[in-house]
């Protein structure tokens, strides 16, 4: 797979650089980062419980640092020892966040019918749905309000204690999909601001681009400047206003 590169920096390397350094190290260089065919080659070391034991630690770091974020977030407690569901996205019909949550109802009701021997054998989860939508958009806030809703149920209910928890993280920004995906604060810059740091000549083209852009839209303004007024003195330019500009 060829790729600029782009993914791998901002969603491993960046975002979770534990488990990037186990990568490396087994590879024996970062050109993974450019190049995830590279990742072809960890296929031999899979068997390995060196490599096994690395992985599981780094992810298992990631998710409790993930554990202090979400309880700063929504008051609740869950563990980083058992499997993690998570859906953070934009809120829309089609991205099938009210099918996650109706799954979940199902799997709630299923547990409690269950005795308590047979809900000892199932796998605890916890399910994560995160999120942002237009403000208008009705729908998107009825289906935050059910998973809250969900989630007050469930999360206080003392016969399933820790074997499933539902959260809403609120105040979807950039940072939340790598808290949510990766477990990891950005304490970094991006990828793209590191590379410019190194580079500058890149520094130079973002320069450009930014006055280029700039001035496109300071163009686009006066544009609309003109018609504006043309509405509100429709004989001005027969007068010979000396302010005309434009066609």
């Amino acid at each position: 797979m060829q790729t600029n590169g782009v993914t791998p920096r901002r969603w491993l390397e960046l975002c979770n650089p534990a488990l990037s350094a186990v990568i490396t190290q087994r590879l024996g260089s970062d050109a993974w980062v450019g190049d995830l065919d590279l990742l072809a080659g960890l296929a031999k070391h899979a068997d390995d419980p060196e490599l096994q034991a690395q992985w599981a630690a780094a992810k298992r770091a990631n998710k409790v640092a993930q554990v202090a974020y979400i309880k700063a977030q929504t008051g609740v407690t869950v563990s980083p020892d058992v499997m993690w569901d998570i859906q953070v996205k934009r809120i829309h019909e089609y991205k099938r966040q009210l099918l996650n949550i109706l799954g979940i109802v199902y799997r709630y009701k299923q547990m409690k019918a269950m005795t308590p021997a047979q809900r000892a054998a199932c796998v605890p989860r916890v399910c994560m749905v995160g999120g942002k939508a237009y403000a208008t958009y009705l729908q998107a806030k009825r289906i935050v309000k059910l998973v809250n809703a969900v989630g007050a149920v469930v999360n206080s209910d003392p016969e399933i204690g820790d074997l499933l928890k539902v959260l809403f993280i609120p105040n979807y920004n950039g940072a939340l999909p790598v808290h949510a995906h990766c477990c990891r604060p950005l304490t970094r810059p991006p990828a793209s601001e590191r590379r410019r740091e190194a580079h500058p000549s890149l520094r130079a083209v973002a320069a450009h681009q930014h006055r280029r852009h700039g001035g496109e839209r300071h163009q686009q303004h006066e544009v609309l400047h003109e018609r504006l007024l043309d509405y509100r003195h429709p004989g001005r330019r027969k007068r010979g206003d000396p302010r005309l500009r434009g066609p």
